[in-house]
């Protein structure tokens, strides 16, 4: 009698054992499919955010709509490849009520353009056309806040330094050239005489010829300057002014 009941335990202890071991099974399955989906969710979006990564990478833009278009209007699905990889995808517009909004990122690119709501075209590409024809081949170039300014042209920048050469050269023809040879230079004086601020008759001083003083410490007269008084004077060719050259 004994043996019997053991055995009856350990068969029921037997069955709660397997039943127990087919829910931890079923358990771990449970949890084995949550995290494959997870997985799968997680592939999914990365392969979305490669995708968009991809698509900005590549010029790609679409066509927006223009004053004009009515509503449901779709551009036909032509593939437009521009010289420098630009791409036009069609694009179904809104009601009229309510025209697209171009984004202000959106980069500087070639577009198909209307000629009855856009100005004519300021450059030109050549085109490959596949499939259908656009209603019109014209493009127009489209200016973002990203593009650079344009540089100062440099015909501007050296018409207004020839400008100011000219000016420069026109005043220096109307200042006086200080001179005081006035006379042909006598045997004795080589660049001839002139009375200096002192009322004495003094042979004039050219150009390296050195002036006044007792040691001639006045140095050597420069280029435009002559010698008066002991010292070299002259004009600056600044100003219509005589000067005293103090740099001799």
């Amino acid at each position: 009698m004994t043996s019997v009941v053991a055995t009856a335990k350990e068969e029921v202890e037997r069955k709660e054992e397997e039943e127990k071991r087919r829910e931890e099974g079923v358990y771990v399955r449970m949890e084995i499919g949550a995290e494959v989906e997870e997985d799968e969710q997680e592939a999914k979006k990365e392969k979305r955010k490669r995708l968009v990564r991809n698509t900005a990478s590549t010029s790609v833009a679409r066509r927006p709509c223009l004053p004009g278009d009515t509503a449901g209007t779709t551009w036909p699905p032509t593939l437009v490849m521009a010289s420098f990889g630009e791409v036009v995808l069609p694009l179904a517009c809104p009601p009229a009520s309510q025209p697209a909004r171009q984004p202000a990122s959106l980069p500087a690119c070639l577009l198909a353009a209307r000629p009855d709501t856009l100005p004519p075209p300021r450059a030109s590409a050549s085109l490959t056309y596949t499939g259908h024809t656009l209603p019109s081949a014209r493009l127009h170039l489209i200016r973002t806040a990203a593009m650079t300014p344009r540089a100062r042209p440099a015909t501007l920048i050296l018409a207004s330094c020839l400008l100011l050469l000219l000016l420069l050269l026109q005043k220096g023809s109307a200042i006086p050239r200080c001179s005081v040879y006035d006379q042909p230079p006598p045997k004795n004086c080589k660049y001839g005489t002139a009375l200096d601020w002192c009322s004495n008759g003094v042979c004039a001083k050219g150009p390296g010829e050195t002036c006044g003083g007792y040691r001639r410490e006045e140095g050597i007269c420069g280029e435009g300057t002559y010698c008066e008084c002991g010292r070299c004077r002259g004009c600056s060719p600044f100003d219509a002014s005589c000067h005293d050259a103090q740099l001799c």
